[in-house]
């Protein structure tokens, strides 16, 4: 079972994720943690921050906001 919750706008550092954007995070960790992040405006870049901030963060599914498109940004493919 996962323990899975939102990342609230008081948490976040970067002045974008103030401004509406259509996709959403969803960080994985190896302990099956799950910390969700809306407003992304550059998946590749907020998956590499994740990757190189925390050794724990195994993948990131990026995952549009009506959910018809989502797809997973991997450690090792991301080179980390």
């Amino acid at each position: 079972m996962s323990d899975k919750f939102q990342i609230g706008p008081e948490h976040r550092t970067n002045d974008l994720s103030h401004i509406d954007s259509p996709l959403k995070a969803e960080v994985y960790y190896q302990n099956g943690k799950i910390r969700i992040y809306d407003n992304i405006h550059y998946p590749y870049r907020f998956a590499d921050a994740a990757f190189r901030n925390n050794s724990q963060v195994s993948s990131v599914k990026m995952v549009s906001e009506s959910g018809d498109h989502e797809y997973v940004i991997g450690r090792k493919e991301r080179g980390f």
